[in-house]
């Protein structure tokens, strides 16, 4: 009995001790206190979840603390010169920089700056009229629109931009060769443009209040006017009398009328060197008088095309043989020249003559070896005037300049 209850007693004191040692962090003692005991709160593990579902999420605080600093802008922190950003931005092609400009106020007027918009190439893509004022807001002085689409938005009306102004341009080059442009929108592109040096506006339609606004442009050297619609006796002469330092003009398949040519033949410059007036009206367009008045005013004809013009005779053939300049002559299709006398002009300082379908195919041979100092019928197509030629067409140069982007 005795011996049962010393064993109970003791495991009761096991017990205690066991308690003690795990629930006590320390004891403070104090010299005028009892010890205080410290005991941390037990520790329960949680149930162990075997079903499917998610375990038990952790808690999470109700509320974060807010940060007290406003937000860093890194370039007004530090002070970034605008002419490091302009010279960051030159080293982008033009999609990119646009985007750059949608980023901040202060990009898009870093962007905006004319030095970034030198040259520019939207070929064979659609444009608005508001990007057009845009784009002459920014300088550009090389600009390429060939092929382009003129589209308008939905969201304006054509009332609205009818009254507004372009600004003040500072366009050089501008090739609009196949653009789908209207008149109205051509008139207040050319109305600011007073420093053109090379234009080009095949295919397209113009009337003579444009060519008033090309004709102020006295700086002008080379005019593409090829297939283009529109032209008269008065848009001849708004041009030709003020613009006195034409070297390329290219006047092809205009359907210029007998005054037209009349006037041309008189008034334009002496300077001229390239002239192509081929694909002229029939039966009322470039005759052997004109010639005659060509080669008295132009003495600085250097290549000369009048293929396509029915109308002219060997008379015009002897004239041109006086013309000590002139070096490329082309009289494709001229039916009405008999090709015999080509043969004069094997003594003059002809260096080129082309005379497609004129000869027969049978005597090409023998008409060479008649004419060993000329090479015969070397060019299919002239490129009098163009903004390229067919060995850089699908370069990104313009009348030598090359577009960057």
């Amino acid at each position: 009995m005795q011996t049962a209850l010393g064993n109970q007693t003791n495991r009761l004191m096991l017990q205690k001790r066991h308690f003690e040692n795990d629930n006590t962090l320390n004891c403070k003692t104090n010299v005028y206190s009892r010890p205080t005991l410290i005991c941390k709160a037990p520790r329960y593990e949680l149930p162990v979840n075997n079903s499917n579902t998610s375990p038990v999420p952790e808690s999470k605080p109700k509320f974060w603390r807010k940060s007290s600093h406003q937000p860093i802008a890194p370039f007004t922190k530090y002070e970034v010169p605008e002419l490091v950003l302009l010279e960051i931005f030159s080293y982008l092609n033009k999609h990119d920089l646009c985007n750059a400009m949608r980023t901040c106020m202060r990009f898009y007027h870093i962007g905006n700056i004319s030095t970034n918009w030198k040259t520019l190439d939207m070929s064979d893509k659609q444009i608005t009229d508001e990007s057009l004022i845009a784009i002459s807001r920014r300088h550009v002085h090389v600009m390429k629109l060939s092929g382009s689409k003129l589209v308008q938005t939905t969201s304006t009306s054509i009332n609205t931009f009818s009254t507004l102004q372009y600004p003040s341009s500072r366009l050089q080059y501008l090739d609009l060769s196949r653009a789908e442009i209207d008149e109205k929108t051509l008139l207040r592109m050319f109305q600011p443009c007073t420093q053109l040096i090379c234009i080009s506006l095949e295919g397209l339609t113009i009337n003579d209040d444009i060519c008033h606004y090309i004709g102020k442009n006295n700086r002008l050297t080379h005019i593409d006017f090829s297939m283009t619609k529109g032209i008269t006796k008065l848009g001849i002469l708004r041009i030709t009398s003020y613009c006195r330092a034409i070297q390329e003009l290219n006047l092809s398949w205009c359907g210029l009328t007998e005054d037209c040519c009349e006037l041309l033949a008189q008034t334009l410059t002496f300077s001229c060197m390239k002239l192509n007036l081929s694909g002229t009206s029939r039966e009322n367009g470039l005759a052997d008088k004109h010639i005659d008045w060509l080669t008295n005013h132009c003495h600085s004809l250097r290549d000369l095309d009048v293929s396509d013009n029915v109308d002219l005779t060997k008379q015009s053939v002897l004239k041109l043989a006086t013309l000590t300049s002139l070096r490329k002559l082309s009289c494709n299709r001229c039916y009405g020249i008999d090709p015999n006398i080509f043969l004069v002009l094997n003594n003059t300082n002809l260096q080129c003559l082309n005379v497609h379908g004129c000869i027969a195919e049978s005597t090409v041979d023998y008409f060479k070896n008649a004419c060993k100092q000329l090479i015969v019928n070397r060019d299919i197509f002239n490129y009098t005037a163009k903004p390229s030629d067919s060995s850089s067409a699908n370069s990104s140069f313009i009348w030598g300049k090359q577009l960057y982007e």
